[in-house]
């Protein structure tokens, strides 16, 4: 059938059953409901032991309430059917399938008209008993057959809608999501979808091998195969705890049966006057990978069994291999075997496996089963990541029985894949800032602003960016982000640009220092017992570094004024030479770039900090990432590795240094999405 008759008819069929359900249920509405005291009344006439209208209706009304949700989908699913070129031919065959069938719903709405016209006549004549036997009767049998169907057909729709996602079949996809998020429920829905297409490999995985004595003809083990990977993979399953034992025992069985088949059609036939080549055997292909993967041993296939012979020392049992390289023949086996232009659907791929060597196993099974799609199933962004010719779907959530909330994850330039990943599935808003998992600045933000999943990006350059990026796909995700970086001499007015985007610099040149505030030093003092003479040296020593620093620090005071304000008035295309002389002549003549006066301002405040004892000014105003390896060291030397420990014991002092250096930044709000 050719593709545009086959969109006609599914549009037609689309539009027949929308109707078929809105007849039927217009039944309720229009005549029963309305009529409810009357219809009643009849049931006891004639048999008034048949069924309870009420209990009946208030079920109904529950059908009733998907009946909008169900007649949306439908339009949605016409609105795609009406742009035909972007939908696969597979996707348009499953639609097809679905609503080329006839259910119950298809008959019951042909009743109506009959209902309606028997209401009508019995309505006007109580005396037709036939009659009202008849619509009784009729309207016990509806209201029982049709229980159910609003739930029924919502879940397969939504099944229809979520494959969508998957309608193009030239190429790969992965599905990431939390655990509980639905992606095992996604395989098994797919698999009713797909039917027999489907090829499952589960996350669970037992790895026992035997060696296979008696081979049998034909293909039953691929055939039993075959089933397995066709099946749900679930534990409540009746016997699926013993399937999963013998997996790798039924693959190899299968493996070695088509090997001695193979094997023996080739010597029959073999004529010494015209000879072929051997063909190759699927067992021998799945060695043939696996030893191309290991390089540092090879397997061995002989009499029913596999040896592992390494590159020195004596061959050993196939058993003595680590899981990952049992998991790596495994998987290679399994896809080697599975039927032609399968789905492949993977769950958990990365498990057992080092991620170099994931990324070399599944290029190498997508090359040799160009015929099949692959669908991973995966929680880890790391592997993900690692399919880069793949389509990304993020799955937010699942709700029983059928419906999935994904979201296809766009390629971002601004922000790498596997962060952007991670970031998608926070049900909190974001925070940018500066730094790496070790640094002190998550360590201190996790603190300080719980509301937030907090993500260090490096520079803050990279906070910039990043905030920027991700609030600019707000459309997608539906979430927020805010940055925080260090001072580093940032001027006022450039703050309050960045402030506007949801970037907010600390009051302090570096975080370091924030964790050398005087109320951390009164804390500590407190906590490990020092003396007065002890806090008071401790606070003295940042003056001592301060003065011993002041030429240094009025320098790159200067430097960092300089370069801001370069990179924000950077010379446009000139007409000429003579302009761009007088151009860069007059930006090198501004006073913000007046060398001396920036350095004299500079150690003006840095004297006046010395001179005052102004130890809060003093905390903001250092340019020294080390400051706290030398002021809180001298009240307790392991100050650094004991700081947050004493900040959880004490949470007044994290809302008094929120206070003093993140009072613009808001507390956020998790999403509930």
């Amino acid at each position: 059938m050719e593709k545009n008759e086959k969109v006609r008819i599914i549009i037609e069929n689309i539009q027949r059953k929308r109707n078929e359900v809105l007849r039927f249920y217009s039944l309720f509405e229009t005549i029963v409901k309305p009529n409810k005291v009357l219809f009643s009344q009849w049931i006891n006439q004639v048999n008034p032991n048949s069924f309870n209208l009420d209990d009946c209706l208030l079920r109904i009304e529950k059908d009733l309430l998907l009946i909008d949700q169900i007649v949306k989908k439908y339009e949605t699913l016409l609105n795609k059917i009406n742009s035909p070129n972007d939908l696969s031919e597979t996707y348009l065959q499953l639609i097809y399938d679905s609503f080329s069938r006839q259910d119950k719903i298809f008959q019951f709405s042909n009743w109506v008209p009959h209902i309606q016209n028997t209401f009508r006549i019995v309505k006007l004549d109580d005396y037709k008993i036939n009659e009202k036997n008849s619509i009784v009767s009729f309207l016990h049998t509806l209201i029982q057959n049709s229980f159910g169907f609003s739930n029924e057909e919502l879940s397969r729709l939504s099944q229809i809608e979520a494959f969508h996602f998957f309608a193009n079949s030239t190429i790969n996809y992965v599905l990431v999501g939390a655990n509980g998020s639905g992606k095992s429920s996604f395989a098994r829905q797919t698999r009713q979808i797909l039917g027999r297409n489907v090829a499952i490999i589960s996350a669970q995985k037992v790895f026992y091998l035997s060696r296979v004595t008696n081979v049998t003809l034909g293909k039953s083990s691929r055939s039993n195969v075959w089933s397995f990977q066709n099946q749900d993979k679930l534990y409540k399953n009746e016997g699926f705890s013993n399937q999963i034992e013998q997996d790798l025992n039924n693959v190899f069985r299968s493996l070695v049966e088509e090997d001695n088949e193979c094997k023996g059609k080739f010597y029959d036939s073999y004529d010494n006057k015209n000879p072929t080549q051997k063909p190759t055997t699927t067992l021998q292909k799945v060695i043939e990978i696996w030893n191309k993967l290991l390089i540092h041993r090879k397997l061995s296939y002989s009499e029913g069994y596999l040896t592992v012979i390494p590159e020195s020392g004596d061959s050993y049992d196939f058993m003595y291999l680590s899981d990952g390289e049992k998991a790596i023949f495994y998987y290679i086996a399994h896809v080697l075997i599975a039927q032609e232009k399968s789905y492949i659907i993977v769950d958990e791929p990365e498990n057992h496996l080092h991620l170099a060597l994931v990324a070399k196993l599944w290029d190498t099974l997508e090359l040799v089963r160009e015929d099949c799609q692959f669908i991973y199933l995966t929680h880890n962004l790391e592997f993900a990541n690692t399919r880069t010719n793949s389509k990304k779907i993020w799955m937010k959530s699942f709700t029983s029985p059928a419906t999935w909330d994904m979201q296809e994850i766009e390629s971002n330039d601004d922000i790498p894949q596997v962060l952007y990943m991670e970031l998608l599935g926070s049900r909190k808003p974001i925070l940018f800032c500066e730094g790496k998992q070790s640094s002190y600045d998550i360590n201190l933000y996790s603190r300080l602003f719980p509301n937030y999943s907090v993500i260090p990006v490096d520079g803050h350059m990279q906070v910039i960016n990043f905030t920027r990026a991700f609030n600019a796909s707000t459309s997608i995700h539906g979430n927020h982000a805010i940055g925080i970086i260090d001072g580093d001499f940032h001027t006022e007015e450039q703050k309050r640009k960045w402030e506007q985007d949801g970037i907010y610099s600390v009051e302090a040149q570096e975080v370091e220092n924030i964790l050398c505030d005087d109320v951390l030093l009164q804390c500590a003092k407190s906590q490990f017992m020092a003396s007065d003479d002890v806090y008071n040296k401790a606070k003295q020593y940042l003056f001592e570094l301060l003065s011993r620093e002041i030429d240094k620090q009025a320098v790159d005071y200067a430097t960092q004024r300089i370069n801001e304000y370069l990179e924000s008035n950077l010379l446009t295309k000139q007409k000429d030479v003579v302009s761009l002389k007088s151009n860069l002549s007059n930006l090198l003549s501004l006073p913000d770039l007046d060398v001396d006066h920036l350095i004299n301002d500079r150690k003006k405040l840095i004297q006046r900090i010395i001179d005052e004892q102004d130890y809060d000014l003093g905390v903001r105003t250092f340019n020294c990432k080390a400051l706290i390896g030398t002021i809180p060291v001298i009240i307790e030397r392991d100050y650094r590795s004991k700081v947050f420990v004493m900040i959880d014991k004490h949470p007044e002092v994290l809302e008094a240094l929120r206070e003093k250096y993140f009072s613009k930044v808001p507390q956020g709000e998790i999403n509930e999405f």
